[in-house]
């Protein structure tokens, strides 16, 4: 097997020296996703954390429908946060909306600090039918 990149232009990149995801056979490994638009120029979405949620998630299922996959298809999803009290619930709720009964494992860890101005970042495995 080799792997490939998987990139869209479609979902925010960061300018850091990674890929957005890797798939090797039918498993897609993808970085953690930003709270980025490419719509408005890669910048950083305002309106809190739950606006951010959900631009990471949206970043995150446009890179897995560019290898083939979706949300329906993750297998295990990491969740870095900041605030982790305060801003686990909003995550639940922007958790649920995206992937609705068919929840992936996951883990959150709460963290001091993120890249610039983030409140979370994203990571998932997940495959290709």
């Amino acid at each position: 097997m080799k792997k490939q990149v998987v990139h869209t232009d479609r979902a925010a990149v960061t300018g850091a020296p990674l890929v957005q995801a890797v798939k090797l056979g039918n498993l897609v490994f993808c970085s953690g996703a930003s709270p980025r638009d490419p719509k408005q120029g890669n910048k950083v979405v305002e309106g809190g954390f739950t606006a951010q949620a959900t631009q990471a998630l949206a970043n995150l299922k446009t890179v897995l429908e560019a290898a083939g996959s979706g949300f329906e298809h993750c297998l295990k999803a990491t969740c870095f946060i900041l605030d982790f009290d305060r801003n686990l619930p909003f995550l639940n709720d922007v958790w649920v909306q995206h992937f609705g009964k068919n929840l992936p494992a996951r883990t959150v860890v709460g963290v001091a600090k993120l890249r610039e101005n983030y409140l979370l970042e994203v990571e998932v495995t997940a495959y290709v039918p």
